[in-house]
């Protein structure tokens, strides 16, 4: 049900599926005769299977073995340059796929074969990188603790990934029944986090523990063990990564403070137009990428702003939710001069009520036609993100601008040290001549 599918996408529940390639490798082509144009054909025929799974309210994993494992078994015949070819075709074939999923909502595992041998032909990570970063997904999971590939951590780089990209090196080996040790866990951790930052690392394993029904390598006590070294390792790392440089040692694990962004839209609910309006999937992007979501929605054929129950607004009812909200900096993103107003108004609203301390807020505005141009050349007014986005890829970009656009204005309006009581100064020494 409903209710079922929000708790797997808050619990960050996932759901498996080969890729279009992985497939291909698995069946013949008896129609095409053509091998990129069979691959195409079965990402097609894969999409509304993909779809699904995102709309249970699961996180996509797309499982690509063909994207490293290829090299050294179907191609083997091929020059890593030649191979490298091949793998685009299947990052694009996956893309395909894909057709209009969020990134946010898929992660893509990449691996060499889960399956104990020599390893000596797999292709380094290294030459897979630039491949990796074309494909429409947020999460990455590459193969990074097995003795063949633990090393290639040194070949990251802060462009390796998107910006908007999370690598998920695998820190424990599921192939070996040696379990290990938290610290080392940690210290895998430790080096990608000091390229990317720790926003951008999340531990995982290399690759599934039972790749097949018959799969005895790795007992199911064996992993639970695993599985367990990796949880103390992943916090052995988040503490170690915020006590860096600092001169005392803290067991507290920070995490960056998010925000609450609160979008407006316009909506004529007598005539039926919708022109500040954002379509289902793009305000669902909004939501998903911020820590706290609020939507306001305001009927501009009415004077009143949309009544509602008890004599009050719109507004009135935003204002409610909003003033006891104080945990996190609020962000409203306005669509249209309404819209704009509104803000305001929530925002002197906001800052009138003393009934509690709050973080500050700001405003930004969508759709450069919504805003006056004198607004968008004053230092205190609203500032544009850009275009109305009509498509869930639109408002990751935008989702991207708004959150980098509010770090910034709200590291200037906002110190920490405010929140301290502030100490009262003695009072000035008497007048008249000091000691001699």
């Amino acid at each position: 049900g409903g209710s079922g599918s929000a708790s797997h996408l808050r619990c960050g529940a996932f759901y498996t599926c080969p890729s279009p390639g992985t497939v291909a490798g698995f069946c013949e082509d008896r129609h095409y005769d053509d091998y990129e144009k069979f691959v195409n054909a079965l990402a097609d025929a894969m999409r509304p299977e993909f779809e699904s799974v995102v709309a249970s309210g699961a996180l996509l994993q797309v499982d690509a073995p063909d994207l490293a494992m290829g090299r050294h078994s179907r191609f083997a015949h091929l020059s890593d340059d030649e191979w490298l070819e091949v793998a685009e075709m299947y990052a694009g074939a996956i893309n395909r796929a894909l057709g209009s999923i969020p990134p946010s909502k898929v992660r893509v595992h990449v691996c060499w074969g889960n399956y104990p041998g020599p390893h000596h032909r797999d292709i380094g990570i290294e030459r897979l990188w630039p491949v990796l970063k074309k494909i429409r997904a947020r999460y990455l999971l590459v193969e990074a603790a097995n003795p063949r590939h633990a090393h290639e951590w040194s070949s990251v780089t802060p462009t390796s990934l998107r910006p908007d990209q999370v690598l998920v090196p695998g820190v424990v080996d599921t192939k070996a029944p040696t379990v290990e040790h938290p610290r080392l866990i940690c210290e895998r951790l430790m080096h990608y986090a000091a390229v990317l930052g720790p926003h951008r690392v999340i531990a995982g394993t290399d690759c599934g523990f039972a790749s097949t029904a018959g799969s005895t390598a790795i007992t199911a006590d064996v992993a639970w063990l695993k599985l367990s070294s990796l949880v103390e390792g992943a916090r052995l790392a988040t503490e170690a990564y915020v006590n860096i440089n600092a001169p005392f040692r803290s067991p507290i694990s920070l995490r960056p403070t998010g925000i609450r962004a609160v979008l407006i839209t316009e909506h004529d609910a007598v005539h039926h137009k919708a022109a500040g309006r954002l379509p289902p999937a793009a305000v669902d992007t909004l939501r998903a990428s911020v820590w706290s979501f609020h939507h306001v929605e305001l009927d501009t054929a009415s004077k009143q702003q949309q009544r509602v129950g008890n004599g009050g607004s719109v507004v009135d009812g935003a204002f409610d939710e909003l003033r006891w909200a104080i945990d996190l900096p609020v962000v409203f993103v306005a669509v249209g001069l309404r819209a704009l107003d509104a803000a305001a108004e929530l925002t002197r609203r906001l800052a009138a009520d003393h009934a509690v301390a709050r973080r500050p807020s700001v405003t930004f505005a969508l759709g450069a036609a919504g805003v006056h141009p004198m607004d968008l050349t004053r230092d205190a007014g609203p500032k544009t993100l850009g275009e109305v986005p009509r498509t869930a890829a639109e408002a990751l970009v935008i989702a991207a601008a708004l959150k980098s656009a509010a770090s910034r204005a709200l590291s200037q309006a906002f110190d920490k040290r405010v929140l301290v009581p502030k100490l009262i100064s003695p009072p000035p020494p008497a007048s008249g001549p000091g000691p001699r």
